[in-house]
């Protein structure tokens, strides 16, 4: 609830109980978006992803029966927010938000996911992804969606089995910009991706973003200036981006994904207009897997 802090001993375990298909914690006011002052501090936070429904994406992928089945997934205009998705820690409509020091474990989907929050701090995170269901995938750490401004999100540790920070304008149920954000200070030793910047409209840009500090070895792409969504006439819209202080390399995909697509350090995908963006200090010790350091698509402005 607003003005609350709820706190633990830094390495207290909570573990998910089986079969609870929940988020283990979210703001009180998430649907309607009116707290104010929320604190969370301490903790491991062990989702214990193996004893919860699977990944709904994969579901879906696979044409299984989903929760709802007279709904369509994928439409935002029908996307139900309280379906169980496999979010282990989620806000929506906060101003002062803070989360630190705290480890999160083995969510299906994302570890923590903030939407439409103002004046907010991620702090001293620590992500101990090491199980799935069924598949080590859509497994973010930090996943901003629409509507987030004046944020930090600093000292983030550990492998997820995809970005280890995203900020998508266009994949919740509602869309709109993602604005004026600080990320610093991030290592992975095998990560999949450190940061993700995706826009798919100019009506939900990305904007006003700081990188800086980014150490370790990635599998996909350390950096992506993304649209990804197929179909659509819109451009996403990416601007005023200055990154600095890169030490990084590739890792060569693990088994489990072998086959997918491995991008260059910096990727700038097709579909997107871009603004400016400053890149400086980039250096790259490689040793493992020789991929360009840049990739700008064809289709890029």
């Amino acid at each position: 609830g607003s003005r609350t802090e709820l706190r633990l001993d830094r390495l207290t375990r909570i573990r998910l109980a089986p079969n609870s298909n929940c988020p283990m914690l979210q703001n009180r006011d998430y649907y309607y978006g009116t707290n104010v002052d929320v604190v969370v501090t301490g903790g491991v936070w062990d989702f214990d992803n193996p004893h919860q429904e699977p990944n709904p994406y994969k579901m879906k992928r696979e044409k299984t029966k989903l929760p709802h089945p007279e709904k369509e997934f994928w439409d935002p205009d029908n996307f139900m927010p309280d379906w169980n998705l496999g979010v282990l820690m989620r806000f929506s409509g906060v101003r002062h938000l803070e989360v630190r020091d705290l480890t999160l474990e083995n969510p299906t989907l994302y570890g923590l996911a903030i939407n439409r929050a103002e004046y907010f701090t991620v702090d001293h995170i620590y992500f101990d992804y090491n199980r799935w269901n069924p598949l080590p995938i859509n497994m973010d750490g930090v996943h901003l969606d629409s509507n987030c401004r004046f944020g930090r999100i600093a000292h983030i540790r550990g492998n997820t089995y995809d970005d280890m920070v995203a900020l998508n304008t266009n994949d919740w149920w509602d869309k709109g910009p993602i604005t004026d954000i600080v990320i610093e200070d991030i290592y992975a030793d095998a990560g999949f991706r450190a940061v993700r910047l995706l826009s798919k409209s100019p009506s939900a840009p990305v904007k006003r973003v700081v990188i800086r500090d980014v150490r370790g070895r990635y599998y996909r792409d350390v950096i992506g200036f993304t649209r990804y969504y197929e179909g659509g006439d819109e451009r996403g819209l990416i601007d005023d981006v200055a990154v600095e202080n890169v030490f990084a390399s590739k890792d060569p995909p693990p088994e489990f994904r072998k086959n997918m697509t491995v991008s260059p350090l910096i990727w700038f995908q097709g579909g997107l207009d871009v603004g400016r963006v400053s890149i400086r200090n980039l250096s790259r010790e490689e040793t493992k897997w020789d991929r360009p350091t840049f990739l700008i698509e064809k289709d890029v402005k």
